[in-house]
């Protein structure tokens, strides 16, 4: 696990990038050791410290406050945590299916009369989920809040503020009443009436009533940011030199309500951008390949920095004068550009797969779009990576590659960007 690590940059990776990275990687690397192995509390809490640590920051020499305890993090979503897994008890949980196999074996001596069943299952078999929440729910204490936590994650957010709330929620934030009563929900923080401002908002999650949904949409996603945009704040001021104004927090408040909006009107203004927010749904019914669906021009562009010896391909549409960058990849300039440019188109192949989307790639090289026509010889460079495109187009039939010399790579992208993968359309 700690060799993983070395390999990753905590630093400049976001809280919910690394928690990720912990919940899909990180903590399946020692799952086939406790398979067979019975760990000593020494390296369980070690494991258990390299997450903790590596979730909040605190590697390569650098110390970050912990302010949510492993135990709680290690809750289920629905009762407060984020549903990381305690290697401990895991460890526990896992020898106890083996211990189960034995019981339960019918030419064991130990099972010649009694018929053993698991009262933690519907079926009455053992099974390691069940053992796990049922060790982990005798060690870990109740949370202090009564509230619904799997309304919080339902929330139409970008995920670093909704991962914002939920600590917020196990922390109190201070007030800030000049930020509230400014703010465009013109609050009153001495008038409401909770306990505290995280406890009201909470309310209106709970809420159900559907005379209220209009009240909900519009005013849980702002208070939230507005709690983010004061924290942030407050780092600022106390680690930064930050201003103390409240016209600061109001302005990153309207900011990013401004881009969430937008965002959301993003798959009105262009069908392409339907794609990023609708679950993939697997058809089972013929395709529908009519000429009434509206076609979407996707441009990918490549140039060359000399100055940082970097090569820098974007994909990207376009909306009247508006560039929506959709993927940009970042090479030295040793490297073969056409070969990652294939890499790029493949990369957003894969976002069309399973969709009926309507598509005209146009890419400025005529080489690479006679290959994709399959009018010419792949190189075996990336012959795999072109294959498996054309695979892809199979599912969707409806998207073409065309020749245009006319692509010109965006000149606001033209920043020198650092190496490597960047999908920058966010939500």
């Amino acid at each position: 696990m700690h060799q993983k690590l070395t390999g990753w940059k905590a630093s400049m990776l976001s809280q919910a990038a690394r928690y990720t990275l912990i919940q899909s990687v990180l903590s399946a690397i020692p799952v086939y050791l406790l398979h067979f192995t019975r760990l000593t509390d020494k390296v369980a809490n070690a494991c258990n410290s390299l997450m903790n640590n590596f979730f909040w920051g605190s590697w390569d020499g650098k110390k970050s406050i912990h302010m949510i305890a492993w135990d709680k993090i290690c809750n289920h979503k629905a009762e407060g945590g984020l549903g990381l897994r305690n290697v401990k008890v895991l460890n526990q949980a896992i020898l106890g299916k083996q211990f189960w196999r034995i019981l339960t074996n019918k030419t064991c001596l130990m099972n010649q009369q009694d018929v053993l069943t698991w009262n933690k299952s519907t079926d009455g078999k053992y099974n390691v989920r069940s053992a796990y929440n049922l060790l982990h729910s005798r060690t870990t204490p109740t949370p202090s809040r009564t509230t619904n936590w799997r309304n919080i994650w339902r929330i139409d957010m970008p995920y670093k503020i909704t991962l914002f709330w939920w600590k917020t929620m196990h922390r109190e934030c201070p007030f800030a009443k000049l930020v509230w009563f400014h703010s465009h929900l013109m609050i009153r923080t001495e008038d409401i009436p909770h306990l505290s401002i995280i406890d009201w908002i909470d309310y209106w999650i709970q809420d159900s009533n559907p005379d209220h949904a209009q009240i909900r949409e519009r005013f849980i996603p702002e208070a939230i940011i507005i709690c983010w945009s004061i924290y942030t704040q407050r780092n600022q001021i106390v680690f930064q030199n930050g201003d103390k104004d409240h016209n600061v927090v109001l302005q990153r408040v309207h900011s990013l309500m401004s881009k969430i909006q937008h965002a959301a009107r993003l798959n009105a203004l262009d069908p392409f951008y339907a794609i990023q927010r609708n679950p993939i749904k697997r058809r089972h019914s013929t395709r529908n390949t009519g000429d009434n669906l509206h076609t979407s021009h996707i441009f990918c562009s490549w140039r060359k920095d000399r100055r940082l010896n970097s090569q820098s391909i974007l994909i990207f549409s376009r909306l009247q004068d508006h560039v929506y960058p959709l993927i940009l990849l970042v090479v030295t300039n040793t490297q073969p550009i056409l070969h990652f440019v294939m890499h790029c188109i493949w990369r957003m192949m894969l976002a069309f797969r399973d969709r009926n989307i309507h598509a005209i790639v146009n890419i400025p090289s005529a080489i690479l779009v006679n290959q994709l026509q399959q009018k010419t010889n792949t190189p075996c460079a990336y012959s795999v990576i072109v294959d498996d495109m054309l695979s892809l187009c199979q599912l969707n039939p409806n998207v073409a590659f065309c020749f245009s010399s006319q692509v010109v790579f965006p000149t606001a992208y033209a920043k020198g960007w650092c190496i490597g993968w960047r999908f920058l359309n966010y939500l």
